[in-house]
């Protein structure tokens, strides 16, 4: 799948492990030894680490792993990646010819959407035991009581169930390191292991 030009890696993590992330911030530090400190933001915002569990049980999932390395060129080349949690729940049903979904509420509208940075406005659907069936931006957001309304760049043209679906924020993101490691359990079973690094600062810029 590719999105806005580049890969998205819609491969479901291995689930063996509990998810965890890291999350980091820049600054720069004033001390004056004795007196009150100053502290400089570097970033607008923090960058998150994410580990993903990669498993393969057959030649052709072993050559899909490769091609994506190769593709990716090491630290080089950006992707898409969903987080893969349920970062938002939609508070019913969603419509596919609406293009609006009403979402419990999480304070999304004040805390995470912006106008001017888009690290927390695109979506990935995923249908539950399936897969990431599509993407979508997220344009406008307004607080209702007890619920959010999100007005998508475009409808999601197939009806989903709540129950069905999970709605992922789809982050921008490169591998932390230039090789990874493929360990074999058989000539025909392998899994790999890498961490990956969310860019927030290179998102790209949207029309709205």
């Amino acid at each position: 799948m590719i999105y806005l030009g580049l890969n998205v890696l819609t491969e479901d993590p291995n689930r063996r492990d509990e998810p965890t992330h890291t999350a980091s911030r820049s600054k720069v530090r004033i001390d004056s030894i004795t007196g009150p400190f100053t502290e400089v933001e570097k970033g607008a915002a923090q960058r998150q680490s994410r580990p993903f569990s990669w498993y393969m049980d057959s030649r052709q999932a072993i050559n899909e792993y490769r091609d994506f390395l190769s593709a990716q060129k090491g630290r080089l080349v950006p992707f898409w990646i969903p987080t893969w949690h349920h970062d938002i729940r939609s508070a019913g049903d969603i419509s596919g010819s609406s293009g609006v979904v009403d979402i419990e509420y999480i304070g999304y509208t004040r805390h995470q959407f912006n106008t001017n940075t888009t690290w927390r406005r695109h979506l990935a659907f995923i249908q539950i035991g399936v897969g990431v069936n599509q993407i979508r931006r997220i344009d406008a957001s307004i607080e209702l009581v007890g619920t959010e309304k999100l007005t998508l760049d475009a409808a999601t043209g197939i009806d989903m169930p709540k129950d069905q679906w999970m709605l992922s924020f789809l982050t921008l993101c490169r591998l932390n390191t230039d090789s990874v490691t493929l360990h074999w359990h058989s000539p025909t079973v392998a899994e790999a292991t890498f961490e990956v690094i969310e860019l927030p600062q290179e998102m790209p810029v949207v029309p709205v």
